[in-house]
Order: C-alpha cells, then sequence, then structure tokens
C-alpha cells in the first residue's frame, strides 16, 4: 500500500484488527490523511494482553480498512521477537526428483502432491513459510555441481529458509566424497551469505528394485552424511528415518508414508525456526464476502452445504460463537455408497473485482477436527476464479490427506491449509471467486459408515504480490 509516497504493508507478526483495537482512527486512504492515530491494543489475536500502548502520532502506522500497517523499515513484519523467523518468510525447496515432488496440475488445478515431502512440511508446519511460484527448485537427476550451475535463480527468490536434500545422484554416480562436500559448502555459504538458513536433509539409503550403491558408494554416502551432521539445523534420515522399503514407491523415491514422515520431520525443525503466530488472521477481507463467517443460523452468510456428492450421508452445518469470534461447525453422519463422495461448504463471490491480472494469490483455511474421522480420507481447499462468463481463469487445491490405503490417518486437532500461490493470468479479467472446503470419503462399493465434526474457524484468500 502507498501512503504520502511511501511504502507501506501488513504486520503479518503481529496482525491487529478492529476486535482487538479499542479506539482508533480510520484512515481514508482515497482523502486526506489523519496524521494523528489514537488507539491502544488490548489483547493479540490469540487473546492474550499485549502492553504496546500507542496514544501520540506516529507516521510510521495506520489504520485501513481493519488492519495495521507499518512503514517499510518502521518495524512490524521486518523484526520477530526471540530472534525468531517472522510469519510469512520465504521458504524454498532445493534438491533432485526427491524434492521435485511437491506440486501437480490436473485440470487446471494446481495441487500439492501426498507423495511429496516438501508439501507436508508446509502443511504441518501451518503454511507459517511462504513458498513464492518457482519456491521448489528440485530437478530430477541433477548432482550438486549442477545446482552450483543455477544457484543464481535459487537466490533470486529471497529465501529466508532453504530446505535442501543434495547428493543422491553425487552418490550414485560415484563423485569423490571431497567434491561432494565441497559443493554443499559452497551451496550452504552462498545462502547463508543472503541471510538464509539451511535446513539440510542426509541423503537417503536405497532399497530394491532402485539399484542399490556399490560398497565404495555407500561408504561415500554414510561419510557425506557424517559431514552434513556437523553442520547446523539438520535432518537426519539414516536408521531412525526411511529405514526400510515401506516408505518408498520405487526404492528411491518416497511414497505418501515416507514424505509424510519427513516432511513432518522438517516441519518439526521449521516450527523451532519460525514466530508461533496463527496464520489464519493473514485472509484479506476484501478478498472474501463475509471473511467473518457472520450472520446465519446454520450456515454463515453467503456460505451453502455441499451435499450433492455425499452418497446419502447425512451433512448438516451449524454456527458457534467462541470469544466473539463466529465459527462454522460441519457435521457429517450416517452412512454411504459409492466412489468420490463428498460434503462440505462452498461461497461463490460474484462481481468480485479485488483480484486483478497479474495478481499472485492463495487461498487459507483454519479449521479443527473435532473427534476421531470414520472413512474420511482428506479434506480439501480449493480456490478457482472465473471471469464474468465462468471461463476458469486459475484454480489452486490444497488437500490434508491420508494415502489411499489409510496408512495415513488425519488426527483430531488443529489445522491451517494453505492452496499453492497462483497467478491470474491475462486471459480474462476476473469477476466470480468460488471458495471450497470439502471432506473426502473413503471409496466404498457397499455402504459403509462415516463420521466427521469440523469446525471452521476461518476461510478465505488473500494477494501475495509483495511478500
Amino acid at each position: 500500500m502507498n501512503i504520502h509516497g511511501e511504502d507501506f504493508y501488513y504486520n503479518l507478526v503481529h496482525p491487529v484488527t478492529k476486535a482487538n483495537i479499542r479506539v482508533f482512527k480510520e484512515i481514508d486512504i482515497e482523502g486526506d490523511f489523519e496524521e494523528k492515530i489514537w488507539y491502544q491494543v488490548t489483547h493479540d489475536t490469540g487473546g492474550n494482553p499485549m502492553t504496546q500502548e500507542i496514544v501520540a502520532a506516529n507516521p510510521d502506522m495506520y489504520i485501513y480498512k481493519d488492519r495495521m500497517y507499518f512503514k517499510k523499515g518502521a518495524g512490524g513484519g521486518s523484526l520477530s521477537s526471540g530472534g525468531k523467523i517472522p510469519v510469512d518468510s520465504r521458504i524454498v525447496y532445493v534438491g533432485d526428483s526427491i524434492t521435485a515432488h511437491q506440486f501437480t496440475v490436473s485440470g487446471g488445478q494446481y495441487f500439492y502432491m501426498t507423495s511429496g515431502y516438501a508439501s507436508w512440511a508446509n502443511i504441518l508446519s501451518g503454511h507459517k513459510f511462504y513458498q513464492p511460484i518457482g519456491g521448489n527448485k528440485g530437478v530430477a537427476g541433477e548432482r550438486t555441481d549442477q545446482i552450483i550451475a543455477r544457484l543464481g535463480a535459487i537466490l533470486a527468490l529471497r529465501p529466508k529458509v532453504t530446505v535442501m536434500l543434495l547428493g543422491t545422484n553425487d552418490t550414485s554416480q560415484s563423485i569423490p566424497e571431497a567434491t561432494i562436500k565441497r559443493n554443499l559448502n559452497i551451496i550452504y555459504k552462498a545462502l547463508r551469505s543472503i541471510g538464509s538458513k539451511v535446513v539440510a536433509i542426509t541423503i537417503p539409503d536405497r532399497f530394491a528394485p532402485t539399484a542399490l550403491l556399490s560398497s565404495a558408494n555407500e561408504t561415500i554416502r554414510q561419510n557425506v552424511n557424517s559431514w552434513i551432521l556437523s553442520n547446523p539445523d539438520v535432518i537426519s534420515v539414516d536408521s531412525s528415518m526411511l529405514n526400510d522399503a515401506s516408505y518408498f514407491s520405487d526404492g528411491l523415491h518416497t511414497n505418501a508414508a515416507g514424505a509424510y514422515l519427513l516432511g513432518t520431520a522438517v516441519a518439526e525443525k521449521l516450527n523451532t525456526l519460525v514466530e508461533d503466530t496463527n496464520v489464519g488472521y493473514q485472509i484479506d477481507p476484501e478478498a472474501v464476502n463475509n471473511y467473518l463467517l457472520a450472520g446465519g443460523t446454520n450456515n454463515a452468510t453467503s456460505w451453502s452445504t455441499q451435499s450433492g456428492s455425499a452418497g446419502g450421508a447425512t451433512v448438516a452445518t451449524s454456527k458457534v460463537v467462541e470469544d466473539g469470534e463466529n465459527k462454522q461447525l460441519l457435521t457429517i453422519s450416517g452412512s454411504y455408497t459409492g466412489n468420490l463422495r463428498e460434503a462440505g461448504l462452498k461461497q461463490t463471490y460474484s462481481n468480485h473485482t479485488y483480484f486483478q491480472s497479474g495478481d499472485t494469490v492463495e487461498g487459507i483455511i483454519e479449521f479443527e477436527v473435532l473427534e476421531p474421522l470414520v472413512n474420511i480420507k482428506e479434506f480439501k481447499l480449493m480456490l478457482v476464479i472465473f471471469s464474468a462468463s465462468w471461463a476458469n481463469i486459475l484454480a489452486g487445491t490444497n488437500g490434508l490427506s491420508g494415502s489411499v490405503d489409510q496408512s495415513l490417518t488425519i488426527e483430531p486437532g488443529r489445522y491451517v491449509m494453505k492452496t499453492p500461490a497462483i497467478v491470474v493470468g491475462d486471459a480474462a479479467v476476473p469477476a466470480i471467486t468460488e471458495t471450497t472446503i470439502l471432506a473426502g470419503f473413503v471409496d466404498a462399493a457397499a455402504s459403509q459408515p462415516v463420521n466427521a465434526k469440523i469446525k471452521i474457524h476461518r476461510i478465505g484468500s488473500r494477494k501475495v504480490n509483495s511478500i
């Protein structure tokens, strides 16, 4: 946002809204500015008391449409307490084909792949980092020297955290141990020189049917791993993690179970580095109709139940208010039959001109699984943008998902999902936005029970052009 010719941005580290400001003077961005803003923060977004009190003129901060904006370099999102990395800092994944398994496109929609550890790392860390367009720098078959050759493109993304799994192809191609270590050191130093935290993953073992390493190359792998472990912020996959063929689709590339296991370890590391801030508050009020889930008795105003594909299951909705905030409940019960069954909630926001060609956008949901699930295999968040004539301009989907054989389960708890960041193209003018959350059922040839009770805390989308 431009104020008085200077760039201001929304404070994502300690988001402040009208809900937690007792006294404030709102700024009319289109007209004259009021230089003095008097307000007092009474609690943060988690309900915790805040001691900060601002009762004098401060031209570096403004309240506009429910949000606090900071002048660049004046504080806010540029700093973090306790030495933690601010929420929404950039994250980039670097490696070979094991890392490259993260996104796929089907039917014009961008999806996270459950077989990619980077997908699970983002989901299980609560999407506290922002992965920019092109932020997966995994390339199948590459060695460390080839990654050095494209290091400029990685550095250009300005990551605050770089997660990397390197060396798999070096060891299989008999690259000398000293060369691999030297190359890794070059990559680590280059990233640290721009202020990026490097989270390195050791080289996984191989299993049949993939060709196993020779004895000499296996020694190289183990020695390189020992050197990697001498660095800070390392994740070891030897012996204690990806230690048998059941975690791989082909003995080399992780399946959903292996990706989940490795992604969990990466997420645990990421959560030690980043501010513990609720990113559900990143939803842009102008990007979705009724982002506060206000009104209505069963469904919040403008939100509709999606039960036509429930296969006979009972789908019910209701509203609750907690700490002054509206929450939407979704309950699925009874029994169902059939494949590709699902149920959820959707909002269609017509005459919506907030998103424009060239914008980078992402959908966001914060929700809670309240009790153990029965025959629910996934939750999907979908953001679709159409033209006025319902031409599909772009779509993004994120799924919190168990594997096909249900070896992964979604436990009760609170989750945040974001769609991959996607760019609005120039083919048509955006006019309609659809936001949908769906619970997907396990396929059932015969009648099966189903149970899910979900609380939706926040759902919507936002622009991420300037992050």
